[in-house]
């Protein structure tokens, strides 16, 4: 997924528009997974990444752009999970269990800012464990 946001302060009257990045200009994320399918011990476990880029924006009062050096920087973040069929372990056939790390290499980013008094940090590296069942 890719998007790209361009921002024109047009809210001055009588002046010409002012265009900054206020927000990030290009964000994108990437996800994928691979389903094994070879010897018995691999069978049907899911294993799953992701990659979120955010670029360089720049931190505003009220709207209006302050400072070249009030910036929040690009971020890279990765994502890992496995999931892992109950059956493996002797368990129900429709019960699954997900292991996942969010932010994998401990990224320290803004998520979003809507004035440079007002942000928002991104997660810390995040443990997540799930169990699944279908019915």
């Amino acid at each position: 997924m890719y998007s790209y946001n361009r921002y024109e302060n047009r809210s001055a009257t009588g002046t010409a528009p002012s265009v900054f990045r206020r927000n990030p200009n290009h964000t994108f994320s990437l996800n994928t997974s691979y389903r094994f399918d070879c010897c018995d011990l691999l069978r049907d476990i899911v294993v799953g990444c992701g990659y979120r880029f955010r670029s360089k924006s720049f931190a505003t009062m009220r709207g209006t752009f302050v400072d070249d050096n009030l910036y929040f920087a690009h971020s890279h973040v990765f994502d890992v999970n496995v999931s892992v069929p109950l059956t493996k372990f002797g368990g129900p056939e429709d019960w699954t269990l997900t292991l996942g790390i969010r932010n994998l290499f401990g990224e320290k980013y803004f998520e979003s800012a809507r004035h440079f008094y007002e942000c928002l940090v991104g997660e810390p590296r995040t443990f997540e464990i799930g169990l699944r069942a279908r019915f």
